[in-house]
């Protein structure tokens, strides 16, 4: 498109890059040439900005277009690096989502409140619940009629870890709870894991 040759374009570059590092008079180029070091904000060096022909008789300031297309690869650097760990970390919490979909536990997480924020795992079906389906529901409302799981969560939110075993319906679930503590140290809510013991007690029953 510029006129130079298949066989002579390793040449030009080489070239370029020589008056890159400013070990070349431009002048001396058989093609009118100039460049320009494309350089992150800490001096390393990301390549050459370089013109060949006719726009280099023009004097294009390249100094300035290297400044804006470091600028520019460096942006697009931190893109790609930060696409790259979304992408990963989406990919590793549909593995933990599949996973404790799976298992005969609940994950959940309730706030300072009592609110539900986070509702998942294989043994909600048990409960005839949708992962998901009791975000923004109190605990305290939704389990009003069973003490046990009242009194521990409220004794959790206080800061206190507690297990406890308690019968959901027709079901027994082990509960670990947690406290989660906001940046002064203070209680913030609950996480925990109810694992589904129903069958087991039954066949220690037996």
């Amino acid at each position: 498109h510029v006129g130079i040759a298949d066989a002579e374009v390793a040449d030009q570059l080489a070239r370029a890059v020589q008056v890159v590092d400013g070990g070349v008079d431009p002048a001396a180029s058989a093609e009118p040439l100039i460049g320009a070091p494309v350089r992150r904000g800490g001096g390393q060096t990301l390549g050459g900005l370089c013109v060949i022909g006719a726009a280099a008789r023009d004097g294009v300031s390249l100094p300035e277009i290297a400044r804006q297309a470091a600028a520019l690869l460096e942006l697009g650097r931190k893109l790609d690096e930060h696409r790259r760990g979304e992408q990963a970390a989406q990919v590793s919490a549909a593995q933990l989502r599949d996973v404790i979909a799976n298992l005969p536990i609940v994950v959940f997480v309730v706030d300072r409140e009592g609110r539900f924020t986070m509702s998942d795992g294989g043994a909600l079906h048990r409960l005839g619940l949708r992962a998901g389906e009791v975000v923004g529901v109190s605990v305290f409302d939704l389990y009003a009629d069973n003490p046990t799981i009242v009194e521990n969560l409220r004794r959790c939110l206080r800061g206190v870890p507690g297990v406890w075993t308690a019968e959901v319906g027709d079901a027994t679930y082990e509960t670990r709870a947690t406290p989660l503590y906001d940046a002064d140290g203070q209680p913030a809510g609950i996480i925990g894991v109810a694992l589904d013991i129903t069958d087991r007690v039954r066949l220690e029953a037996e």
